[in-house]
């Protein structure tokens, strides 16, 4: 199996672990909007945020795009960061308090970090 279009497996409880655990279960496997994920954020929503690095499987119509699926592993949206492939690198999200939320994302082709400010949804 491919590994650069797949979201790796959740594991329940792993922030409160002390020991290895099981493999955990297949969020998503999504050949379409994942193109070698780089980095995954959690929005306070439950959505998982992508950073695609293009290494693999790049889609020439969303070069460097941040890719949202919903906790189940639906596809939800995307948007491209920089005109070319490889520039969606780092992402963070931080939740602001009474619904705001701040997203982060690095642009390693520019070498700039993009924040946005958004109600949550």
């Amino acid at each position: 199996m491919n590994n650069s279009h797949r979201i790796s497996n959740a594991i329940q409880g792993a922030s409160g672990l002390r020991a290895s655990a099981d493999t955990g279960t297949l969020v998503t496997q999504d050949p379409t909007h994942l193109h070698g994920p780089l980095d995954l954020a959690l929005s306070p929503t439950g959505h998982v945020l992508v950073a695609n690095s293009d290494g693999r499987n790049a889609d020439p119509n969303q070069p460097s795009e941040l890719t949202e699926f919903s906790a189940s592993g639906q596809f939800l949206t995307e948007y491209s960061l920089d005109p070319n492939n490889g520039g969606a690198f780092g992402l963070a999200v931080h939740f602001l308090g009474l619904g705001m939320i701040r997203v982060a994302a690095v642009d390693d082709n520019q070498n700039v970090l993009n924040i946005w400010t958004n109600t949550v949804r």
